[in-house]
């Protein structure tokens, strides 16, 4: 599974240069208005959803379940969220966060595998004790080997969490 990331570029001075530059009849009145990401705006509103966000749309491989759009809703840091379509979304970041931060914590919730690489090491040594377990989910690893009592009961615990709030299984 993967994202690949958009971010939609809103120019407010283009589009009062091509309001400005087009000609019109006596009877037109130059409108200010455009077709932002889910509604007509107005180049005027200082309250417009374009100018208080920088919407940034996530293009998926998997589908954008309810229970997924959940998981992005309740991420830390995502002030605004929308499902497009059953592969894409779109989000805002709070004025207060970092974007790839909360891009970062997106993937995480959802389980995606761009988080495999950075347990690459964790994995080589789990391994070495035989079959182990690695639980990520909102940002948090969890892991457990083979040579731990409780491996089994942990593994179910693992699972059941991950049905329950989403996240990504990594068995060896």
């Amino acid at each position: 599974m993967k994202i690949e990331w958009e971010v939609i570029q809103f120019n407010e001075h283009e589009l009062i240069d091509i309001i400005k530059n087009k000609t019109f009849d006596a009877d037109d009145i130059p409108s200010t208005l455009f077709q932002g990401p889910f509604s007509v705006e107005s180049l005027l509103d200082p309250m417009s959803f374009s100018k208080r966000h920088r919407p940034i749309i996530g293009h998926c491989d998997f589908n954008i379940s309810s229970r997924r759009a959940l998981a992005i809703m309740k991420t830390e840091g995502v002030d605004f969220f929308k499902t497009i379509t059953r592969y894409s979304f779109i989000f805002s970041a709070g004025k207060a966060f970092n974007e790839d931060e909360v891009k970062n914590r997106i993937e995480s919730v959802l389980g995606v595998d761009s988080v495999s690489d950075d347990l690459s090491d964790l994995k080589k040594e789990l391994a070495q004790s035989g079959k182990y377990c690695i639980y990520v989910r909102d940002g948090e690893t969890h892991s457990i080997s083979e040579d731990n009592p409780n491996f089994e009961s942990m593994v179910e615990i693992y699972k059941e969490s991950q049905k329950k709030f989403g996240g990504k299984i990594y068995e060896g």
